[in-house]
């Protein structure tokens, strides 16, 4: 099974917007944030100057990477979009379930009992349940038939 990765691709005008703020935000920062912490005289105040403008320095950067990036750092959409993108081959996770039956994604509401003890023993055997919960659910499956 490949994993899967999802990332936020924001469009032109939103990169360009988030700049420009980012800039105004480094801008207040410097000017006005840091030096106003530092001379109320608490340590911890100062320490929120220095962190609010590196948190401004690093939505800066980001943005201006999907601005100016020239590695596809942008979305084609004008308001931005999603991007699934799977890792390769050798980056591959490790399946809990090996050889997992086809209504493996079907809730066990709608199987036959020997199909719902059949899920559970795979449930069991991936570790996904306690021996407790495991007999308790065969016993519940037992039960109605």
């Amino acid at each position: 099974m490949r994993r899967k990765n999802i990332n936020y691709k924001p469009s032109r005008p939103q990169a360009a917007m988030g700049l420009a703020i980012g800039a105004v935000f480094i801008f207040l920062g410097l000017g006005m944030v840091i030096p106003m912490a530092f001379a109320s005289g608490s340590p911890f105040i100062g320490l929120f100057g220095v962190a609010w403008t590196g948190i401004a320095v690093y939505n800066t950067v980001i943005n201006a990477k999907y601005l100016f990036g020239s590695k596809g750092g942008k979305s084609e959409n004008l308001f931005g979009g999603y991007e699934v993108t799977e890792d390769p081959a050798d980056g591959q996770m490790p399946s809990f379930q090996p050889d997992a039956p086809d209504h493996q994604h079907i809730t066990g509401a709608g199987l036959s009992p020997k199909a719902r003890l059949e899920q559970l023993e795979t449930l069991k055997g991936a570790g996904l349940l306690t021996p407790e919960e495991y007999a308790e659910k065969r016993r519940e499956i037992l039960r109605g038939l």
